[in-house]
């Protein structure tokens, strides 16, 4: 079953004050930026915060499960 685009996080920038937990961890690196899975093995581009300054680029991973880009 395809993961709905809305979940991952590299689709839209992030207001840093509403942040999820789970969204939190996908910043980290600790979960999949796509579905969220623990299990992250390889980059995957970045996800946008938004800032006073503007836009701040974190790099991001996904599981295997995942296609990297899109």
């Amino acid at each position: 079953m395809p993961v709905p685009a809305a979940r991952d996080i590299r689709t839209r920038d992030l207001d840093p004050l509403a942040l999820t937990a789970l969204q939190r961890d996908q910043l980290a690196g600790t979960a999949c930026a796509r579905c969220g899975s623990p299990d992250v093995t390889r980059p995957a581009g970045y996800a946008y915060v938004l800032s006073r300054s503007g836009r701040l680029g974190r790099p991001v991973k996904v599981c295997d499960n995942c296609p990297q880009g899109g």
